[in-house]
């Protein structure tokens, strides 16, 4: 009787090892993330021009699990540190449920505004402003917050894209369609918030070619009409240039141009970038890298 209480003991351990062991082969847990340095001038008119050092680490925790029925679901967080200002908790997560062409979205969720090609080129280490997008200021995934707290639905059908997206805190509603065709790239996004201030839409075109790429861009904001047209393109096998300008189609206000420099150190990158922006300029230099 000892011997068969052992046999059963070493039974029962190795059928939980079993089913412990087939619960973690279904589920796929990542940590993922990204770290920056360098230094970052910005010059305001009529004022000092101010340089400092800037730094952003950044980590990423996912993890998704396959259903027997071949759904997908999912859920991520991001904590990130920016310039020493430590977050203290990772930001809200995001949850997401997947199937065939449709994907569900729910929490710190992403919305629909930059499925429209929105966003030209950006430049330099850290963005610089993302003075290359035709706008800012909408409901979207935030990084260091809880985000809009709503939903997506997406739906992808071959190289068509379409998808809606709602907001719990700002009651918004955002809408986008994408396409694309060989080298061509069409896209449309527009949000539809509870006062006038937040009415966003616009429109996107990218082409593709050897060696760069160009995108044009047009939104509206309540009025406040802007164009940004941009591009990217290989001077060597290692490096890119790329620039934008944007009109804002408002009288008194000076168009913003940028012009950034990326090159492959192989593991990591070098940038750099410049933007003459409305209030003065800014200037970064510095290097990037994922791990």
């Amino acid at each position: 009787m000892k011997t068969e209480g052992k046999i059963m003991k070493k039974i029962l351990f190795a059928t939980t090892a079993l089913v412990a062991t087939a619960s973690v082969a279904a589920a796929d847990v990542t940590f993922s993330g990204m770290g920056r340095f360098g230094v970052k001038s910005t010059s305001t008119d009529g004022a000092a021009t101010v340089t400092d050092i800037t730094t952003r680490m950044q980590l990423d925790v996912k993890a998704s699990v396959e259903l027997e029925s071949g759904m997908t679901l999912g859920a991520r967080t991001r904590w990130r540190d920016t310039d020493g200002a430590a977050s203290k908790t990772f930001n809200a997560p995001t949850f997401t449920m997947s199937s065939g062409g449709l994907t569900i979205v729910v929490g710190n969720n992403y919305g629909q505004m930059y499925h429209g090609n929105m966003s030209v080129n950006n430049v330099g280490l850290t963005g610089l402003g993302f003075e290359a997008d035709v706008f800012t200021g909408f409901d979207e995934y935030s990084s260091n917050g809880k985000g809009p707290q709503g939903a997506d639905v997406n739906y992808t059908m071959g190289n068509l894209s379409m998808g809606v997206s709602h907001s719990k805190g700002t009651k918004s509603t955002q809408a986008s369609v994408s396409y694309s065709a060989d080298a061509l790239s069409f896209g449309a996004s527009m949000q539809n918030g509870k006062a006038k201030a937040d009415d966003f839409s616009s429109v996107g075109v990218g082409y593709a070619f050897a060696g760069g790429s160009v995108n044009l861009a047009y939104g509206d904001n309540n009025g406040t009409k802007t164009t940004v047209l941009g591009g990217t393109y290989s001077v060597a096998a290692a490096t890119s240039l790329t620039a934008f300008v944007k009109d804002t189609n408002t009288a008194g206000v000076k168009n913003v141009y940028g012009v950034g420099v990326s090159h492959d150190l192989g593991g990591a990158s070098l940038k750099a970038g410049y933007v003459d922006n409305a209030t003065g300029s800014v200037a970064d230099f510095g290097i990037v890298f994922n791990f």
